[in-house]
C-alpha cells in the first residue's frame, strides 16, 4: 500500500487523479518527481496497466531518478530506462513483467520517429547529430 500521508493536499490530489493528465508545475525541490512517482505507483495499485502509462521529463538524469523511485515503490515491476527490455536479458517473455515507460522527450520522439520514419519516406537507422557532431561536419565540408 502506498504511504500519501507525507504529501500536502495539493500533491496527495495530483497523485490520486487518475482520468486525464496531470500537469505539475512548481519550483526546485517542492517535491515533483516525488508526486510524479506516486503517481505512476497509485495508478498500478489501482489496476492500471503499469505498460500503458508513459513518465516523460527532460533530462536522463530527472528519468533515472523517477525510474529508481517507481522501482522502490513497486518493486515487482521491472522497469528501464530508454526502452530496454527484459527479454534483451534472456529471460522468458512468459516473465517479462509490463511496466511504465519513463524517459526523456528527447528518447520517446526518437523512439517514436524510429517506429515511423519509414512512412515518411526514410530509413530508421537515422543519425542525429549532436552540436560537436554537426560543427565537424561544417568544417569537414568547408574543407
Amino acid at each position: 500500500m502506498l504511504h500519501v500521508d507525507s504529501l500536502n493536499p495539493q500533491q496527495r490530489r495530483a497523485v490520486e487523479t487518475i482520468n486525464g493528465p496531470v500537469l505539475i508545475l512548481a519550483g526546485a525541490g517542492t517535491g515533483k518527481t516525488r508526486v510524479i512517482t506516486y503517481r505512476i505507483a497509485h495508478m498500478i495499485e489501482q489496476g492500471i496497466a503499469p505498460g500503458n502509462i508513459l513518465g516523460v521529463t527532460f533530462t536522463n538524469k530527472a528519468a533515472r531518478e523517477m525510474l529508481e523511485r517507481v522501482n522502490q515503490l513497486v518493486p515487482e515491476t521491472r522497469t528501464t530506462a530508454h526502452g530496454t527490455k527484459n527479454s534483451e536479458r534472456r529471460t522468458p517473455s512468459s516473465e517479462i513483467p509490463s511496466r511504465p515507460t519513463i524517459c526523456t522527450f528527447h528518447s520517446l520522439c526518437v523512439r517514436i520517429l524510429r517506429q515511423h520514419i519509414e512512412k515518411l519516406g526514410y530509413q530508421r537507422n537515422f543519425v542525429i547529430y549532436d552540436e560537436s557532431d554537426q560543427l565537424g561536419v561544417i568544417k569537414y565540408a568547408a574543407v
